[in-house]
């Protein structure tokens, strides 16, 4: 059969697109033809082209919406040459009204073109000044980006256009104020689950991808403490199930921090029950996972940083500020607090959770039955000395320090000659 041209492919995706508007997934296939899916050619939700003489370009079926490979340079080529000529014929910095026509065909070009390519920075411009003009609704906006994340899911310039959706509402078109307006936290509280959702999705289907975490921690940003703890306990559940991919235990982090500022609003002191019991917790699950999983380095590398944010924000202040988070955040955790700012309660506490994490630590160092016993060693070892260097150095007593030095100097000794010499820096002080 011949194949269409650009013309006849765009207008066929757009009438699939006015068919079922909430196609909900994309892919491309090698074939759109009906008796390549025997199952889906009995349903009457299957949608593609049955002309014997016409090669079908696109199988619809259950909102999810397959591009056949063949179709993809022409209606790309097509779409994007229409979309530069009408955005050339477009002014939309008038305050004219404009031909409704035009606007569609902008929209439905700019449309194919980022379901194609969803880098192509001049059609998400394009598309925010339609945003601006109104004639693109934000949610209707959002559920384009949903769909398109099923196939680009790593697109930092989607991911960024779908950050400016909300950023942008009451600010003028240039700006990406994170400064809260009513309007603005209203809209991010409708959507959070939402968000919440396709971050998580993605995450999961696509590990370690940044642009997702990154987008789920500034939606937490903009919520209160209600919406941070039910995160939390989504992803408590989350590290377990994807227990190498670091990025989890990143955002964990972020949580942790947040959470002691928000519930320091109610509990002035960072010594406080509440407090002390989150972070004793996530001690806790990290130990299990530790046993669970033996040797794994992305585990011991999240128990190196939030020992060092615990320990770091007991000593900063007796009242945690609403810009904690931030400074605990950025601050060089490696310069400890001074000693004299340390009050004798804080010592006491950092000694005793100090003493109770090596108590662990130095039975994974004696577990030699554990299975990957030598990793798992390595990570022990060198997680003790730098507990010792950046902690115990900052809180024990000259003569405590005197007893710990030889062992210190054998440890180092120890792992210098373990590591490789191209991890040995980043484990090996």
């Amino acid at each position: 059969g011949h194949e269409m041209d650009g013309r006849q492919l765009l207008e066929a995706l757009n009438n699939l697109f006015e068919k079922d508007p909430d196609i909900n997934e994309l892919g491309l296939v090698v074939s759109a033809a009906p008796t390549d899916h025997p199952e889906a050619a009995q349903s009457p939700s299957l949608v593609c082209f049955e002309d014997s003489n016409t090669k079908s370009p696109y199988i619809l079926f259950e909102h999810r919406l397959g591009v056949a490979f063949w179709c993809v340079p022409s209606i790309y080529k097509y779409a994007l040459q229409t979309f530069y000529s009408v955005s050339h014929s477009l002014n939309l910095d008038s305050t004219d009204p404009h031909d409704s026509s035009q606007i569609l065909l902008a929209k439905n070009t700019t449309r194919c073109v980022l379901l194609i390519n969803a880098d192509c920075y001049t059609a998400l411009n394009f598309r925010k000044k339609l945003i601006i003009r109104g004639y693109i609704e934000r949610k209707e906006e959002i559920k384009l980006l949903d769909l398109i994340f099923t196939k680009h899911p790593k697109s930092g310039e989607a991911w960024a256009h779908r950050k400016w959706i909300f950023s942008s509402i009451d600010n003028d078109s240039n700006s990406t104020s994170l400064h809260n307006s009513p309007a603005k936290t209203d809209f991010v509280r409708e959507q959070a689950s939402n968000e919440i959702r396709v971050c998580t999705r993605v995450a999961e289907i696509y590990p370690k991808n940044y642009y997702s975490w990154t987008h789920r921690a500034w939606v937490l940003a903009q919520l209160g403490l209600v919406a941070v703890e039910e995160d939390y306990q989504e992803i408590n559940k989350w590290i377990p199930r994807n227990i190498s991919d670091y990025c989890g235990y990143h955002h964990m982090q972020h949580l942790l921090a947040r959470l002691s500022v928000l519930k320091s609003h109610d509990h002035p002191s960072p010594l406080s029950c509440c407090i002390c019991k989150l972070w004793l917790k996530e001690f806790n699950q990290v130990n299990t996972l530790l046993d669970l999983y033996p040797g794994h380095e992305a585990i011991w590398t999240h128990k190196r940083s939030i020992s060092l944010l615990f320990f770091n924000q007991i000593a900063i202040q007796h009242n945690i500020s609403p810009l904690c988070s931030v400074n605990i955040l950025k601050r060089d955790l490696s310069e400890p607090p001074a000693k004299d700012a340390v009050s004798k309660e804080h010592l006491a506490l950092m000694k005793s959770l100090y003493l109770r994490d090596m108590e662990f630590v130095q039975d994974c160092i004696d577990d030699t039955g554990a299975s990957y016993y030598e990793q798992q060693r390595r990570f022990a070892c060198s997680f003790k000395i730098f507990m010792v260097q950046k902690v115990f150095v900052n809180i024990a007593s000259d003569e405590e320090m005197k007893k710990t030095s030889e062992e210190l100097n054998n440890l180092i000794t120890l792992m210098q000659q373990s590591f490789d010499e191209n991890r040995r820096g980043m484990w090996v002080d």
